[in-house]
């Protein structure tokens, strides 16, 4: 089961950065010529072991439209990828389709992109993932802001809400959660992708009984342009990313 919901929330110097990079961050272009400036830096955070040894890690930041963070009519909006495992690159277009007067931020989360990507893999969880972005709203300085969590990200950002609305400095600060094809029950979103793969794969094997080319290629192609991405051809930012 997938959700698209939006839900009114309030009722409900980092030595990893590139040496160019200034305490204010760098700024650059988007796509092309004429779209919009950003700024992108690194903010630090921390993890804990299970051994309890904290480790510091560098997470990556992007702002378009820096200029508005502070705005008081358009709060901005912080954009949580999918994955995991991807950047979040591949939602960087949502830009060209949102209004100028907003600040947008995008971050990678840690173990993907341009953020650290430590082996251990006790220093991920779900609730190490809400931390990095607490620690990022709080480095950014924002009080009010909306939020859009896409596939996994949208998990993050329902138990970033969730804890937020248990915490009285905080719950007043999202003003909106978007969620969009974000799984409800994860075993059970699994369970029922294992089944529709197996249902093309068996779709497959009896229309071409003696095929030779790699049949779990093809299977993948079909199960992408059903249930993933309905286009002939996967988007260019997206296949960048994967």
């Amino acid at each position: 089961m997938m959700l698209s919901t939006v839900t009114d929330c309030s009722r409900a110097v980092h030595p990893f950065a590139p040496a160019s990079t200034s305490a204010r961050g760098r700024s650059g272009s988007f796509l092309r010529f004429g779209a919009p400036r950003f700024n992108e830096d690194f903010i630090r955070v921390h993890r804990c072991d299970d051994h309890g040894v904290t480790h510091d890690l560098s997470l990556y930041y992007r702002i378009y439209h820096p200029s508005l963070m502070n705005s008081q009519e358009s709060p901005p909006l912080i954009v949580l990828h999918g994955g995991p495992s991807l950047p979040s690159s591949y939602l960087y277009p949502i830009v060209q389709h949102m209004p100028t007067s907003r600040s947008i931020i995008f971050y990678d989360q840690i173990g993907c992109g341009q953020s650290s990507q430590p082996a251990d893999e006790q220093l991920y969880s779900i609730e190490k993932a809400v931390s990095d972005l607490k620690e990022l709203v709080r480095s950014l300085g924002i009080n009010k802001f909306h939020i859009l969590g896409h596939s996994f990200g949208g998990v993050v950002a329902y138990e970033y809400a969730k804890s937020s609305l248990e915490d009285d400095e905080q719950h007043q600060n999202c003003l909106s959660l978007t969620l969009s094809n974000t799984p409800a029950n994860m075993v059970l979103s699994h369970e029922e992708s294992g089944r529709l793969v197996q249902s093309i794969n068996e779709e497959f094997m009896l229309e071409n009984s003696t095929a030779v080319l790699p049949v779990s290629r093809i299977v993948n192609d079909r199960f992408r342009k059903r249930h993933e991405c309905r286009t002939e051809n996967a988007p260019e930012p997206l296949v960048t990313a994967i």
